[in-house]
């Protein structure tokens, strides 16, 4: 860390803001340099880190040991073999729920029997992946602006069917308010950042909605399936107290009136609905699979976003 930064020629030694304690507001941190303490974290000893301790992860270097449950063991300091690596991956596929393989064989064979699928060797990939046929990876690729709201705020997806909506995923900005004395958030403001976030769609909605459609199978297209797809959800955003501010509706209805129009300072800058094949390890199908033919589709809502508060009008 240093003892400080420099900024237009002028070196500045490090002071606290909020979030730490134990210190005066904006006090200056000491010691300062390789020995600085690092508030408000503390190590397995009630002491607070220095910047040295978290330098490096070779055998040498202060241990770090910072971990889930499902990685116990992994040891930072050393390089994992092939064999850890897949199955570190394999554990986190099943952490987060991934297995196309298995869903693939849970959907309706028939009904998705229309999604196209590039063969594996025709993308190339090696001779040992396999692509699976007649399924695909759905997801929505949501961009978010960092400082809409002055504050933080969620973007929420919803399957709608009927009266009835189910909840998808969540995409949610952390964002300090414009006041905030921090540095880094006034410049990502000034330069209008973006947060970017992916909401997977499970193989068992998107086998309800290829069910449900009606499209005659034999006209069915991966186009007709994503347009289906994307009538089927809406999308809320909310403020971490869970005020509603703006709704929108996906597909192809009435855009929204002017009046009524979310600003576009608050709605998202995009809400893609993406999706990917999947290929196979032909001698090991429980490695992890491979995700490729990725191509864009629908904007879930191109009829607009409507203001249900008056800070998102």
């Amino acid at each position: 860390m240093g003892d400080g930064y420099v900024n237009n020629g002028t070196s500045y030694p490090w002071t606290q803001e909020f979030g730490t304690f134990g210190q005066v507001y904006n006090e200056q941190i000491l010691p300062s340099g390789a020995r600085g303490a690092l508030y408000p974290f503390r190590n397995e000893k009630g002491e607070y880190w220095i910047n040295d301790q978290t330098r490096f992860l070779d055998a040498d270097a202060y241990p770090k040991y910072y971990s889930y449950q499902e990685f116990q063991g992994v040891k930072v300091d050393q390089n994992a073999t092939d064999a850890e690596r897949i199955a570190a991956r394999a554990r986190i596929s099943k952490y987060y729920g991934f297995d196309p393989q298995t869903a693939a064989t849970k959907v309706d064979s028939e009904a998705w029997a229309h999604l196209p699928v590039t063969p594996a060797k025709d993308a190339g990939l090696p001779e040992t992946f396999k692509e699976i046929q007649g399924f695909r990876v759905f997801i929505v690729l949501v961009r978010l602006p960092e400082h809409a709201l002055n504050r933080s705020y969620s973007f929420e997806l919803y399957y709608n069917q009927g009266n009835q909506s189910q909840l998808v995923g969540t995409v949610t900005v952390f964002a300090r308010s414009d006041h905030s004395p921090c540095k880094a958030c006034a410049k990502r403001r000034e330069l209008g950042s973006v947060v970017r976030g992916v909401i997977p769609l499970p193989s068992s909605l998107v086998n309800e909605i290829i069910i449900n459609s009606g499209t005659d199978r034999t006209k069915a297209t991966l186009e007709t399936t994503t347009a289906d797809i994307t009538q089927s959800l809406s999308g809320k955003l909310l403020d971490m107290s869970g005020k509603l501010l703006a709704t929108a509706d996906g597909g192809a209805k009435a855009p929204v009136p002017d009046n009524k129009a979310a600003s576009s300072k608050v709605v998202p800058v995009e809400t893609t609905l993406y999706t990917s094949a999947v290929a196979e390890r032909t001698a090991d199908d429980g490695r992890p699979v491979h995700l490729y033919d990725w191509r864009p589709h629908n904007d879930l809502f191109p009829n607009g976003w409507k203001a249900v508060s008056p800070e998102a009008a």
